[in-house]
């Protein structure tokens, strides 16, 4: 292995390492989102994480839930490293220009949802599945960052994944 690729393993190795720790210091935020990405063609994995989501879910009658907006500033999401949060919020989602990732029209029942994302100026139906425990619901679904006019981020070989994970908890009002 040459030495930049030995350079390259031990940062993110490291970057994985301190995302696992500290990812285990704190119990699930009430309100927080998570954006799982894969690092090809090694298969591993970081997160970014913001507990700085603004909106709410409603609990309906007829046992179905619903939310009007939900907001995130882009520049709150954090993956450990400081210059990698940089790029994400500057390079790749241009937060200076779209401040914000919003989710609307958020209707859910029966463990799947749907509503509206939109993301760098580009509006898209997004739809995943969702559980509730309690007065927490923990949503799930799948976005492609090339659906949202997302360059793909690369550094020295490496690339990541077209899509991404993204998992949602918020409390139902």
């Amino acid at each position: 292995m040459n030495k930049n690729k030995a350079s390259v393993f031990v940062f993110l190795f490291l970057n994985i390492l301190g995302i696992f720790c500290a990812s285990n210091l704190h119990a699930a935020a009430s309100k927080e989102i998570t954006l799982k990405m894969t690092i090809l063609p090694i298969n591993d994995s970081f997160e970014a994480k913001s507990e700085a989501l603004e909106g709410t879910v409603k609990a309906n009658a007829d046992g179905s839930f619903s939310a009007e907006k939900i907001e995130l500033s882009l520049t709150t999401l954090k993956s450990g490293m400081d210059l990698r949060d940089a790029h994400m919020a500057n390079k790749y989602f241009k937060a200076k220009e779209f401040p914000k990732a919003i989710i609307k029209n958020v209707t859910a029942k029966n463990g799947i949802f749907e509503g509206m994302l939109a993301l760098k100026g580009v509006e898209k139906k997004i739809q995943g599945t969702y559980k509730v425990k309690d007065k927490n619901l923990n949503a799930d679904f799948l976005v492609k960052m090339s659906e949202f006019q997302i360059e793909e981020p690369s550094f020295m070989g490496l690339h990541v994944k077209d899509e991404v994970n993204i998992a949602v908890n918020l409390t139902v009002e």
